[in-house]
Parts: structure tokens; sequence; C-alpha cells
């Protein structure tokens, strides 16, 4: 989660994005804290500080990724990219940026984080971190099982992946 975060933001400044938002997920949930986390990582690398008004507390949920990216617009603040703590946020940031007439990725380019089976079909097709979950789950239990029958199980993470789509943008373009 915390490579993924860093990822997701690494991937939009290297698009040119300097004004970074970023709607995390649940405060005390551990995803969330991980993909924070990266998402500081990245910006620090950068020399760029991270802006608390760019930072928004989210649930993981369409409807606040809806919500806050509504307060982002209203506060304006510049921000020229939103990177989503999972799909479901995004989604909602998306309709939010649609409602008040920017374009993604024109005017804001948006990066969710999950790889949900819609995000390919989205409107824009949503620029997203995969996490192998079957195999994450397979490893788990396997080492589960080996745990419980006393025997030790090593086994790395499978890589996640940057899947590229239509939400994100260049600005040097």
């Amino acid at each position: 989660n915390c490579l993924g975060g860093y990822i997701a933001t690494l991937h939009l400044l290297q698009l040119g994005h300097m004004n970074i938002a970023h709607i995390k997920g649940l405060d005390f949930h551990p995803d969330s804290k991980a993909r924070f986390k990266g998402y500081k990582k990245a910006l620090a690398e950068s020399n760029i500080k991270p802006n608390p008004k760019l930072v928004m507390q989210g649930d993981f949920s369409a409807e606040t990724g809806y919500k806050k990216t509504i307060e982002l617009i209203e506060s304006k603040t510049h921000f020229s990219a939103i990177f989503s703590a999972n799909d479901q946020t995004a989604y909602g940031a998306i309709k939010a940026l649609t409602d008040r007439g920017l374009r993604v990725p024109e005017d804001v380019s948006v990066i969710g984080f999950d790889d949900l089976p819609v995000s390919q079909y989205f409107t824009p097709a949503l620029t997203t971190l995969r996490q192998p979950i079957e195999e994450i789950g397979t490893l788990c239990a396997k080492s589960m099982l080996n745990l419980l029958s006393g025997e030790r199980f090593e086994a790395r993470l499978p890589p996640i992946d940057l899947i590229v789509r239509q939400s994100t943008k260049s600005i040097y373009r």
C-alpha cells in the first residue's frame, strides 16, 4: 500500500503535476495510512511540501469522494490532479469534477487504487493501481496453513501494477 501510494503519486509527478490533492481512506485504516505515507514520500523526494489544504479525509466511498472533491474545488486551492485512496473514491471525484464543469483528464487528472473491474469501463477509463488480490489471498491462506502445521512459509508479495488508462494526462502537452 505504501509502494502503491508512492507509485500513484510519482506517476502524477512524472506527468508534471505539482499540486496533487489526496482524498484519503478511513483515518484508522492501515491501507489508508500506508497509501498516504507513499503519497508524502513521493512528494518529499520531489522537494514538494504537502499542502494540508489538498489532503482530504475520506472513507473509501464514492459519495465521500464526490463531497471532498466539491470541497477542494470550493476551497479555491489550486490542484491539477487527485490521488484517490481507492477506485470508488475516484469515481466520486470524477463525477464531482464533471458536475462542476471540469474535464478529466484535460483539466484535472485522477488516479485510483485497486483496479476494480468497472474501472476499465468507467468514463474516462480510470488510471489505477492493481493489486493481485486473489494471489495475495492464496499466499495468505498457504501461510496460515503452514503456520498451523508448524511449518514456515516464506513468500514475497506479488508486485503492484500501475494501470495507465485515460484519467491521467501530462500537463506538458
